[in-house]
Protein backbone atom coordinates (compact mmCIF):
# COMPACT_ATOMS: atom_id res chain seq x y z
CA UNK A 1 0.00 0.00 0.00
CA UNK A 2 1.77 2.84 -0.85
CA UNK A 3 -0.93 5.74 -2.28
CA UNK A 4 -1.36 7.88 0.69
CA UNK A 5 -5.01 8.38 0.19
CA UNK A 6 -5.50 4.50 0.57
CA UNK A 7 -2.90 4.76 4.22
CA UNK A 8 -4.77 7.30 5.62
CA UNK A 9 -7.88 5.33 4.81
CA UNK A 10 -6.70 2.42 6.76
CA UNK A 11 -5.99 4.12 9.37
CA UNK A 12 -9.41 5.70 9.76
CA UNK A 13 -11.01 2.14 9.41
CA UNK A 14 -8.46 0.47 12.18
CA UNK A 15 -9.71 3.67 14.70
CA UNK A 16 -13.03 3.41 13.68
CA UNK A 17 -13.00 -0.48 14.48
CA UNK A 18 -11.30 -0.42 17.53
CA UNK A 19 -14.26 2.06 18.79
CA UNK A 20 -16.81 -0.43 17.62
CA UNK A 21 -18.49 2.04 15.47
CA UNK A 22 -20.34 1.58 12.16
CA UNK A 23 -19.03 3.47 9.11
CA UNK A 24 -22.89 5.15 9.95
CA UNK A 25 -22.43 5.92 13.04
CA UNK A 26 -18.75 7.50 12.63
CA UNK A 27 -20.11 9.25 9.81
CA UNK A 28 -23.51 11.04 12.57
CA UNK A 29 -20.69 11.67 14.90
CA UNK A 30 -19.02 13.95 12.41
CA UNK A 31 -21.43 15.20 10.77
CA UNK A 32 -20.32 13.11 7.30
CA UNK A 33 -22.61 11.00 4.93
CA UNK A 34 -21.26 7.43 5.55
CA UNK A 35 -20.62 6.56 1.80
CA UNK A 36 -18.00 9.58 2.29
CA UNK A 37 -16.67 7.22 5.04
CA UNK A 38 -16.43 4.45 2.93
CA UNK A 39 -15.10 6.26 -0.08
CA UNK A 40 -11.95 7.63 2.09
CA UNK A 41 -11.95 3.90 4.10
CA UNK A 42 -11.06 2.53 0.76
CA UNK A 43 -8.71 5.53 -0.33
CA UNK A 44 -11.43 6.45 -3.37
CA UNK A 45 -11.62 10.21 -1.78
CA UNK A 46 -9.42 13.28 -0.76
CA UNK A 47 -10.42 14.51 2.20
CA UNK A 48 -10.48 18.19 3.02
CA UNK A 49 -8.85 19.23 6.48
CA UNK A 50 -11.90 20.04 7.73
CA UNK A 51 -13.28 16.27 7.27
CA UNK A 52 -10.49 15.38 9.00
CA UNK A 53 -10.73 17.86 11.68
CA UNK A 54 -14.26 16.16 12.31
CA UNK A 55 -13.33 12.66 11.51
CA UNK A 56 -10.44 13.30 14.26
CA UNK A 57 -13.03 14.49 16.70
CA UNK A 58 -15.45 11.90 16.25
CA UNK A 59 -12.58 9.30 16.86
CA UNK A 60 -11.63 11.24 19.54
CA UNK A 61 -7.94 11.83 18.37
CA UNK A 62 -5.89 14.34 17.65
CA UNK A 63 -5.46 15.11 13.83
CA UNK A 64 -1.38 14.29 14.92
CA UNK A 65 -2.48 11.17 16.35
CA UNK A 66 -4.56 10.39 13.24
CA UNK A 67 -1.73 10.88 10.77
CA UNK A 68 0.35 8.46 12.84
CA UNK A 69 1.11 5.99 9.74
CA UNK A 70 4.05 3.69 10.72
CA UNK A 71 3.65 2.78 6.99
CA UNK A 72 4.76 6.01 5.90
CA UNK A 73 7.69 6.14 8.31
CA UNK A 74 9.49 3.56 6.84
CA UNK A 75 9.80 5.50 3.44
CA UNK A 76 10.01 9.22 4.35
CA UNK A 77 11.80 10.63 1.27
CA UNK A 78 9.25 9.06 -0.83
CA UNK A 79 6.56 10.31 1.64
CA UNK A 80 7.88 14.05 1.00
CA UNK A 81 8.02 13.60 -2.62
CA UNK A 82 4.37 12.78 -2.71
CA UNK A 83 3.38 15.46 -0.41
CA UNK A 84 5.01 17.96 -2.27
CA UNK A 85 3.45 17.10 -5.98
CA UNK A 86 0.22 17.27 -4.12
CA UNK A 87 1.11 20.58 -2.49
CA UNK A 88 1.46 21.92 -5.97
CA UNK A 89 -2.35 21.54 -6.84
CA UNK A 90 -3.62 23.49 -3.83
CA UNK A 91 -5.06 26.50 -3.85
CA UNK A 92 -3.98 29.47 -1.26
CA UNK A 93 -6.69 28.92 1.06
CA UNK A 94 -5.80 24.71 1.25
CA UNK A 95 -2.13 25.33 1.18
CA UNK A 96 -2.33 28.28 4.43
CA UNK A 97 -4.33 25.43 6.72
CA UNK A 98 -2.08 22.95 5.30
CA UNK A 99 1.02 25.08 6.79
CA UNK A 100 -1.13 25.96 9.92
CA UNK A 101 -1.26 21.69 10.63
CA UNK A 102 2.30 21.66 9.66
CA UNK A 103 3.22 24.02 12.50
CA UNK A 104 0.83 22.75 15.21
CA UNK A 105 2.42 19.09 14.51
CA UNK A 106 6.04 20.74 15.04
CA UNK A 107 5.06 22.56 18.48
CA UNK A 108 3.36 19.42 19.73
CA UNK A 109 6.33 17.66 18.72
CA UNK A 110 8.66 19.94 20.72
CA UNK A 111 6.58 19.92 23.78
CA UNK A 112 6.99 16.22 24.15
Amino acid sequence: MSDIKAILGARIRKLRKERRLSQEALAEKANLHYTFIGEVERGEKNISLVSLEKLAKALEVTLIDLFDLPELKERPNDFKKKLTQEIKGFDDETAGALLKLIKTIKLAKHRK
